[in-house]
């Protein structure tokens, strides 16, 4: 079995949940970031499985300081439900708390999961999609990022 990433083979097994949420971290989040290298430096990384406990999560998330960050979300596959579960609440849960306006942007990538077959007609390919969202309260802060089409970032 191949994982890829835009067309290259990456190290990764889609099962493995830790290891692919790392390698996103490390390797694809960067890419994404690449037009924005100071971004990094105002990003608070959270990874969300389907197996993070919702309420531990969006504690946690609502104890960050995000007044002059970004908190990024990601997950992918069947993992991205639970993701999208935990980033609404946690909106919710803030904006009643700190009565701030949340500002939200998504984007939508995907891995390329390839089972190999007797021959490359019989290969079986599955994308996987991938979702990154970025939450802040801050009014001003943002990224060129956000207005590069070629991103493709949405705002919420």
């Amino acid at each position: 079995m191949t994982v890829q990433y835009k067309g290259t083979d990456v190290p990764v097994q889609i099962s493995s949940i830790t290891n692919t949420l790392n390698y996103i971290q490390e390797h694809i989040l960067p890419d994404i970031f690449e037009d924005d290298p100071t971004i990094t430096e105002k990003l608070i990384y959270s990874k969300i499985s389907k197996n993070s406990n919702i309420e531990k999560t969006v504690t946690a998330l609502c104890n960050k300081e995000i007044d002059d960050k970004f908190i990024c979300l990601f997950s992918y596959g069947s993992n991205i439900q639970k993701m999208l579960s935990i980033v609404e609440i946690f909106k919710k849960v803030k904006t009643e708390k700190d009565l701030k306006q949340m500002r939200q942007w998504n984007k939508m990538i995907s891995l390329k999961n390839i089972e190999e077959g007797r021959n490359e007609l019989l290969e079986k390919k599955t994308i996987v999609p991938i979702l990154i969202t970025l939450i802040t309260t801050s009014e001003s802060l943002t990224s060129p990022i956000f207005q590069n089409d070629k991103n493709m970032f949405t705002q919420q």
